[in-house]
C-alpha cells in the first residue's frame, strides 16, 4: 500500500481536528492491549455528490462491537453517521474510505479498559482497490485461515441460534476414558 495522503480534519471525540493534531499518547490502553474496534466503509462519487455506501448499517455492525466488546460508547449512531457525513465533507474528497474506531485511550495500564477513557475517531482517507488495481477484473485467489469455531469464541446472546456443539448440548457425549473398559 501507497502511503496515506493527509487530507485536512479528521473527527476525534466529537469534533473536527486538523490532521496533524489527531494525536494520542504513547500509552493509550488500545495500543498496549489491543482494546479497540473499527468499521470501514467505503464512499464513492456519485452526479449528485459522494454517496457513503451503507452507512447506517456499518455503523450499527460498529456499535454491535462496541456491545460485544463491553464498551460504553459515548456517541449514538446517529451522531456516528453525522461524523463520517461531516469528514467527507470537511475533506472534500469524493471517493474516500472511511475508518471509524474506538479504542481505550490513555488512563490506567493493566488489563481493566474500563479505567481508561474510551475515546472515539472517524478518519477518511483516500484508498485504492483493496486487493489491487486489478483484483476485480481479473479476480483474487485467497485462503482462510485461523483458529477452529468454538463456542467460547462467540458472544451468548438470548434466543441465538447455536451451529456448533457444546459440551451441554443432548448429542454431544464425553468419551469415556480408556481405563473404564469393562473385562468379559
Amino acid at each position: 500500500m501507497v502511503g496515506i495522503r493527509p487530507l485536512k480534519k479528521i473527527w476525534m471525540d466529537g469534533r473536527l481536528v486538523d490532521w496533524d493534531d489527531a494525536k494520542v499518547h504513547v500509552l493509550t490502553h488500545g495500543l498496549h492491549y489491543g482494546y479497540a474496534i473499527f468499521e470501514g466503509i467505503r464512499c464513492h462519487e456519485t452526479p449528485k455528490g459522494s454517496a457513503i455506501f451503507r452507512l447506517s448499517e456499518h455503523n450499527d455492525r460498529f456499535l454491535n462491537s462496541a456491545k460485544v466488546y463491553r464498551m460504553k460508547m459515548p456517541y449514538s449512531r446517529a451522531e456516528i453517521d453525522q461524523a463520517c457525513i461531516d469528514v467527507v465533507r470537511a475533506n472534500g474528497v469524493p471517493t474516500t474510505y472511511l475508518r471509524p474506531i474506538a479504542f481505550s485511550g490513555y488512563g490506567e495500564m493493566g488489563l481493566d479498559p474500563t479505567k481508561s477513557p474510551l475515546q472515539v475517531a472517524v478518519i477518511n482517507f483516500e484508498w485504492g482497490a483493496y486487493l489491487g488495481e486489478d483484483g476485480a477484473e481479473k479476480g483474487i485467489r485467497a485462503t482462510v485461515s485461523g483458529p477452529a469455531s468454538t463456542p467460547a469464541r462467540f458472544p451468548r446472546k438470548r434466543n441465538a441460534r447455536r451451529t456448533t456443539r457444546t459440551a451441554r448440548s443432548r448429542r454431544w457425549r464425553r468419551p469415556r476414558p480408556a481405563t473404564t473398559r469393562r473385562s468379559s
